[in-house]
């Protein structure tokens, strides 16, 4: 946890767990922490178990922005917190080894007030799938979860996922303008 950080125009490839975490400010005292992941290429996480997404980003007032994840057992972003700004990404690949997730994945338990996930594309969120011994369980383009709220998603592409390519799990007052979704169920 920390302010004024940032990973910037880096290859991060087969990593022990997760690509990048950001997680800086105060986010239910509306603190800004100005962290970001910018410019980055990040494939083939989580090789070693753990947290295996492309990218984290909690807190309050970070970004992640133009980076290019593919690859990835399980989220491409994963966030929460408030006032965060998810943009310009590349995201492919994703979910390769969990269902009931997303390429970006948001839980906030009722809170992400002020969030905006904008202008990425998505595609291809596979889900757990073809896995000996479990059920096929399905993964969404942008997935917010379990009564995040506050959160605009405008401008995105969703093209491929597994289940649907937007999905709001029972939130308030959330923001879906705009995007374009492309042989999603």
């Amino acid at each position: 946890k920390g302010t004024d950080n940032f990973v910037r125009d880096c290859d991060i490839s087969f990593t022990g767990a997760q690509g990048i975490g950001l997680d800086g400010g105060k986010e239910y005292e509306l603190i800004h922490g100005r962290n970001y992941a910018e410019n980055n290429i990040i494939h083939d996480t989580g090789t070693g178990g753990g947290d295996k997404q492309g990218i984290t980003i909690n807190g309050g007032g970070n970004r992640v922005s133009n980076n290019h994840i593919y690859n990835t057992p399980t989220h491409g972003i994963n966030g929460g917190g408030m006032e965060n700004i998810i943009e310009y990404n590349i995201i492919e690949r994703t979910n390769l080894e969990m269902g009931d997730t997303g390429g970006i994945y948001y839980l906030n338990y009722g809170m992400g007030y002020g969030t905006k996930i904008r202008y990425n594309i998505v595609k291809d969120s596979v889900g757990l799938m073809a896995v000996p011994g479990f059920s096929a369980e399905g993964a969404l383009g942008i997935y917010l979860d379990d009564v995040t709220s506050g959160v605009e998603v405008t401008g995105n592409l969703v093209m491929n996922a597994n289940e649907r390519g937007l999905f709001g799990h029972g939130g308030r007052n959330l923001v879906f303008d705009n995007n374009i979704l492309i042989n999603n169920p």
